[in-house]
């Protein structure tokens, strides 16, 4: 064949291979936009860490996301994806394009699930709603939360992280370790602690420890949040004077076998939290208390109140004198719940 017929086939050749890669070019970009079905429908898929493209594409034709499982695969290898695939949750359509499909692979974010922890919580009541919620071992959050370098992290004297772990709802992917959850919790903490409480704390003299420390009973004395800064000048007013806090949740937070009533013996245990016994503040925090507490701690409303004895609605009486006191003890009585009537007993 002489080099001009050569020549020949050779432009024919690449005018053909021409139109057929444009060709190609554009029935891909029709593919590409072209959902695999137009039912609608939304799946939580999992990517396991060090799925393989070929694996993730099976999955997807599995459920309805993708149709032809080979031809998906090819469209990750042509994209450059295949080695960017990314573990965890993820949110996808069964009316989505595989251009979009793509795009949720490798830069949604990943689905998160909520862990909803309110105020007064204990440690031991959060690590069981942490274990509930898919997020990890209670045991293993508990052992974490004597961690002496997450201790640290928190500035906490304490033995444990009682009172740190900050109420909030939380959002958390899949995979979440135990360490994860609490370091959260103790940023979160952080975000609701300023320099400026540190100085204010000293002004009040009391640590941090002992500002969480007292703001956790408030917290458990009193449900109505206009109620907080009253029930925080109570405690500061009978610490001022050297009088006992005697609050009922210090002595139930000591109590391994609480049933749900308080009896004599309960009140006369010497455990370090009880404030029917020890003088001053309990041993340690007695459950986690939110920013309302921590600020009405702080800065406790200025009454001349010692006392307080539940009312109806879960709200208080507040009264300045013993006398006083008595008289809305016996108004307010319940006489199935001996110690309902509140402080100073």
């Amino acid at each position: 064949m002489s080099l001009r017929r050569l020549a020949v086939v050779a432009l024919v050749l690449a005018v053909l291979g021409g139109a057929a890669a444009a060709g190609f070019g554009a029935w891909l970009a029709r593919w590409t936009h072209t959902p695999a079905s137009t039912a609608e429908g939304e799946k939580v898929l999992e990517v396991p860490r060090g799925s393989t493209a070929r694996a993730v594409s099976e999955m997807l034709a599995r459920e309805g996301v993708v149709g032809d499982p080979r031809l998906f695969e090819r469209y990750l290898r042509w994209e450059g994806a295949a080695g960017k695939l990314r573990a965890g949750e993820f949110r996808f359509r069964t009316d989505w394009s595989p251009e979009r499909v793509l795009r949720a692979l490798l830069h949604d974010a990943e689905v998160t699930w909520p862990l909803t922890v309110p105020e007064g919580l204990s440690m031991k009541e959060i690590a069981g709603r942490v274990e509930a919620a898919g997020l990890g071992r209670a045991e293993a959050f508990l052992a974490l939360c004597a961690d002496p370098d997450l201790l640290r992290r928190a500035r906490s004297a304490h033995a444990n992280l009682e009172g740190y772990l900050f109420p909030e709802t939380y959002r958390f992917p899949r995979g979440t370790t135990e360490r994860q959850v609490v370091e959260a919790m103790l940023d979160e903490f952080e975000r609701h602690w300023s320099p400026a409480d540190d100085e204010r704390a000293r002004q009040i003299g009391l640590t941090r420890d002992q500002v969480v420390t007292l703001a956790s009973v408030v917290e458990k004395e009193t449900g109505a949040a206009e109620e907080r800064p009253l029930v925080a000048s109570v405690f500061h007013n009978r610490l001022a004077r050297g009088m006992k806090l005697e609050s009922d949740p210090t002595i139930i937070y000591g109590l391994k076998d609480y049933d749900g009533d308080i009896r004599s013996r309960d009140i006369r245990d010497p455990h370090p939290w009880n404030t029917y016994v020890v003088p001053g503040l309990p041993a340690g925090p007695i459950a986690s208390p939110g920013g309302a507490a921590l600020r009405a701690t702080l800065h406790p409303a200025e009454t001349e109140y010692l006392y307080f004895v539940a009312t109806t609605g879960g709200r208080h009486h507040f009264s300045r004198t013993y006398e006083e006191h008595a008289r809305m003890v016996k108004a307010w009585q319940m006489r199935r719940r001996p110690l309902e009537a509140g402080v100073g007993r």
